[in-house]
């Protein structure tokens, strides 16, 4: 998505409110924004930017970094990766890890497009994988988003182009903000988008209205992942490492103030056919 010159910012204590959402109460504020700048420092290691210049310009997208067996991915949605209906080459594509502007970006070696779905995935050099502040999901904190109507509490990582400083000319390095941003999933029933298989919502902006006035438009968090947040009464002690990637965010339906969020399960697939040595390791 293009950037923008506009930065908006999130209050922490509208973020607060959300988080109380999931069960997270304390007596003491504090210690609820220690855990909120927890879970985003989190969450903000396993994710990145991406850089896209296509024929000159400069787009934004986002990733969420995958370890499978020994090796290193970033998935994130197809259309990230394809600029007026033909595929970027790789060297369209630069990826920062937690959208960091110093350094080298990360080395992508070899991608893959789904045919079907919006989804895509790079696969990085193994040396990523010694990046300080740099860390992958394992196929143990991948989860499914519960089928059931109730509202579930979420986290969506990204990299919003309204945050993001604009650079004088498209092949420089922008300044970046990850946005981590507490929401709930959107029941079956409650859905007013269609839903197509394999996908679920998200609200965005959340539809009790507590960050209407501060919510950037979801435009290059294209391609985030979306967190399930453990619940408080299901443990003694809260702990952001419980979080489980759910998902891969898709799409905007505006009018309906719903994200399409691609179930994780779907993007686990188009790595066991594209890459059939990994099928026994994600399925």
């Amino acid at each position: 998505m293009a950037i923008e010159e506009n930065r908006p910012r999130i209050p922490l204590g509208d973020i607060v409110s959300l988080f109380e959402k999931s069960g997270i109460e304390s007596r003491k504020s504090d210690a609820i924004k220690a855990a909120v700048l927890q879970l985003a420092g989190l969450l903000s290691n396993r994710s990145v930017a991406l850089l896209l210049r296509p024929e000159g310009g400069l787009w934004l997208g986002s990733g969420v970094c995958v370890r499978i067996a020994d090796r290193y991915f970033v998935a994130t949605a197809k259309h990230n990766l394809r600029h007026e209906d033909r595929d970027l080459r790789i060297s369209d594509i630069e990826v920062r890890a937690r959208g960091e502007r110093q350094g080298e970006p990360l080395s992508v070696t070899r991608m893959g497009l789904a045919p079907d779905l919006d989804l895509a995935w790079l696969e990085l050099d193994p040396v990523a994988s010694n990046r300080p502040n740099l860390a992958f999901v394992r196929t143990d904190e991948i989860a499914s988003l519960p089928e059931g109507d109730a509202s579930e509490p979420c986290c969506l990582l990204g990299y919003p182009a309204e945050m993001a400083g604009k650079p004088a000319d498209a092949q420089q390095r922008p300044l970046l903000e990850s946005a981590c941003i507490m929401t709930l999933s959107v029941g079956p029933s409650r859905r007013r988008g269609s839903a197509s298989p394999g996908t679920f919502a998200i609200e965005w902006p959340p539809h009790d209205g507590s960050l209407d006035d501060s919510h950037p438009q979801p435009h290059g968090v294209s391609g985030g992942g979306v967190w399930l947040l453990p619940r408080h009464d299901d443990y003694l002690v809260w702990s952001p490492e419980r979080s489980r990637l759910t998902g891969i965010e898709a799409a905007w339906r505006r009018d309906f103030k719903e994200l399409v969020v691609i179930r994780i399960e779907r993007w686990l697939e188009l790595i066991a056919n594209h890459r059939s040595e990994l099928r026994d390791e994600v399925t």
